[in-house]
């Protein structure tokens, strides 16, 4: 009877860290929005190793004339104290001619956030179009870490003794 018990709580534990992984919020979302002449495509990269970069790609498609650039909007978090427009870094094009563009972006300790947007701005650094989420609120970047080996065994030893 021991071993029936020890083998349901693999089983049962195994089943709740894959139902975990698929209903994880975090996963990549896809996204699509107009913006006056142009249209923005991206599916998000919502997590990223710590101390590592990660890329982010985005299409978008409209006229690319004196000096329009696409550009990623890093702002303050929401509700934060911190005022201002944040900074811009420009996206890559794939290809020249391209409406596909990239951009690698360094992902800091764990547990940090960065929040951005999308933008397209003129020669003079005008905003052209915008693109956040439906809602608004920018997209967000998080930085995740490793769990320690003692952690997760320590973890799953304790759920095992319950039984």
């Amino acid at each position: 009877m021991k071993y029936i018990r020890i083998f349901g709580a693999v089983v049962l534990t195994i089943l709740m860290l894959y139902v975990a992984r698929r209903n994880s919020v975090g996963s990549s979302e896809h996204f699509v929005h107009t913006d006056g002449a142009y249209q923005f495509e991206i599916e998000t990269v919502p997590k990223g190793i710590e101390h590592a970069d990660t890329v982010i790609r985005v299409n978008v498609v409209g006229p690319f004339d004196n000096g329009h650039r696409v550009m990623m909007q890093v702002v303050p978090a929401p509700g934060s104290p911190v005022s201002g427009k944040g900074y811009m870094v420009p996206f890559m094009q794939m290809e020249r001619g391209s409406s596909e563009f990239y951009l690698r972006v360094p992902v800091g300790a764990k547990n940090e956030k960065t929040f951005y947007r999308i933008v397209v701005i003129d020669g003079s650094g005008g905003t052209i179009a915008q693109f956040s989420r439906p809602d608004g609120s920018p997209f967000v970047l998080r930085s995740i870490g490793h769990v320690p080996v003692p952690v997760l065994a320590g973890h799953i030893l304790f759920i095992f003794s319950t039984f």
